[in-house]
């Protein structure tokens, strides 16, 4: 005989709700009415301005919504800024500094603006001109459009207000320290008062054109190779880096807590659903087995049938031998390497460093692996936000140059992170980009594993192989053009997830990248 008991009669949600009070209505909401007859059209293009409207300015409130990680994130790139700021810098140096970067946000409104247009006159108005033969093909087409218009548009405009609202910031701390310069400079003898005459000099020579840079980066690094004992060096080296990388992923974490906790109460506030909220029963299916127990949570309408279903199932399967069931999951039948979590890295020359006679960009794109993880452990973005942001810092901030060359280095560790073919300029270029990809998943390099993959005087031959076929001589590509390309974006591949998660965007087209620049 069966027997369950009722855990919990009244939900927490109910209680908390009681407490609080009623839920408060959003001030700001709009309302659309379609009205029929001649002027259709325009109505269309009122409404469809006054949504427009309408989300523009959602999005530019919800920009301001600021959360624990969010937060973290800005103060974490303002001390990296602060710390590799060069404080020697002249005004003409910052200004012109800071006047590129306004200048960069043009090309991105022009680039919002223009895909918005592009949605416009290839999406919008072809719909209404087709809803005048076939409404129905009309309606689906502009529902379809709008889709993709909004996701684009919001991912642009998301972008651009986090481009503008950075250099902002940086407008604004570069112009205050130009004033703090330029105030103790205009009182320098006040100075020279209290420090001495060597204080009127170093104040003369702060900022001058042409100055060594100073930083607090130069200044730890150059106290750190000064030190002469290289074990001692490299002890020093590597705990600076890896304090500063554990810190920053601990405020991740905290942050994340700290928004899980404040969903967590938010969803208790949340409408009852439509069956009622969830009770939990205990059930105990024998009770000549008391310690044989199962707990069922669902709305009662939904509990009822699982507590009968159950209990039939249990009469009906005790005390039989049914055996046990083997299987071999496709994770461990295949070899596991291609089930791991695979981020990809992508380097692209700039158009202005393309040579005469060369006849496309150069790129380039190599990929680690989370050896350490499954897809299944990514539960949420917290680790996922954690590699998004050592790639910010290790790759776009400064932007990370790779020389290639005609000089193939393969590395190749089968059970590690890494394995892949670098064509570098030379073998110092290939343990650099080598080191810096491992330092994103905290493994150190096997230089053991680091081998040429071509002589080791002059590399693979840039004369491009020539041959003749049925009277026409074809050229075949040449590998290891030599140029730099930069980074441009990072993204991440989870094995049965249907799209590639961006880590990091640098060129602007990747919609709601992990984090910014």
């Amino acid at each position: 005989m069966a027997s369950f008991d009722m855990i919990n009669k009244e939900p927490d949600s109910r209680t908390v709700r009681a407490n609080v009070g009623e839920r408060k209505i959003k001030p700001i909401q709009s309302k659309d009415e379609s009205t029929s007859g001649n002027n259709n059209f325009i109505d269309w293009v009122w409404n469809g301005a006054k949504r427009l409207g309408n989300f523009i300015c959602e999005k530019v409130g919800s920009f301001f919504q600021w959360g624990a990680s969010i937060i973290w994130g800005v103060i974490s790139s303002a001390l990296v800024s602060l710390w590799n700021f060069n404080w020697n810098a002249s005004d003409e140096s910052i200004d012109a500094s800071i006047k590129s970067q306004w200048n960069a946000i043009g090309g991105q409104l022009g680039g919002t603006v223009g895909n918005a247009l592009g949605y416009l006159g290839c999406g919008f108005i072809p719909s209404v001109t087709v809803a005048v033969f076939n409404e129905p093909l009309g309606a689906l087409m502009r529902k379809n459009v709008g889709e993709e218009f909004k996701d684009e548009f919001e991912s642009n405009l998301a972008s651009l207000f986090r481009t503008i609202f950075n250099v902002g910031m940086q407008s604004v701390v570069a112009w205050s320290y130009q004033n703090v310069r330029r105030f103790i400079k205009g009182n320098v003898n006040f100075f020279k008062k209290i420090f001495g005459d060597k204080a009127e000099k170093i104040i003369n020579a702060w900022g001058a054109k042409n100055s060594k840079p100073w930083s607090f980066a130069i200044q730890v690094e150059e106290w750190v190779e000064a030190i002469p004992n290289e074990f001692l060096r490299n002890f020093v080296e590597e705990l600076l880096e890896e304090a500063w990388e554990g810190c920053v992923e601990a405020g991740y974490v905290v942050a994340n807590c700290i928004e899980k906790d404040f969903a967590q109460n938010a969803l208790k506030d949340e409408v009852t659903p439509p069956w009622g909220d969830n009770l939990t029963v205990e059930i105990t299916p024998n009770r000549n087995y008391p310690d044989e127990k199962v707990i069922l949570q669902a709305p009662e309408p939904v509990l009822r049938g699982q507590i009968v279903d159950y209990l039939a199932n249990d009469q009906q399967m005790r005390g039989k031998d049914i055996g046990v069931l083997y299987g071999t999951p496709p994770q461990t039948a295949i070899k596991e390497r291609r089930f791991k979590p695979h981020i990809y890295f992508y380097f692209r020359q700039k158009a202005s460093e393309k040579l005469p006679d060369q006849k496309s960009i150069l790129d380039m794109e190599v990929s680690l692996r989370l050896m350490d993880k499954k897809s299944e452990d990514m539960t949420d973005f917290v680790y996922i936000d954690i590699i998004a942001n050592k790639i910010k810092q290790k790759f776009a901030n400064p932007v990370f140059q790779v020389k290639k060359g005609n000089m193939p280095y393969g590395y190749n560790d089968p059970t590690g992170a890494l394995q892949t073919t670098l064509w570098v300029e030379s073998l110092a270029e290939a343990k650099r980009v080598v080191e810096s990809l491992l330092d994103i998943v905290g493994a150190s390099p096997d230089w053991k594993k680091l081998k040429p993959l071509a002589p080791a005087e002059g590399g693979v031959s840039l004369i491009p192989e020539k041959i003749s076929i049925l009277g026409k001589v074809n050229e075949f590509p040449v590998k290891g053009r030599p140029g730099t390309v930069h980074f441009q974006e990072s993204y991440m591949w989870l094995y049965g997830y249907d799209e590639p998660i961006s880590l990091i965007d640098l060129t602007g087209k990747r919609k709601s990248p992990r984090v910014t620049v």
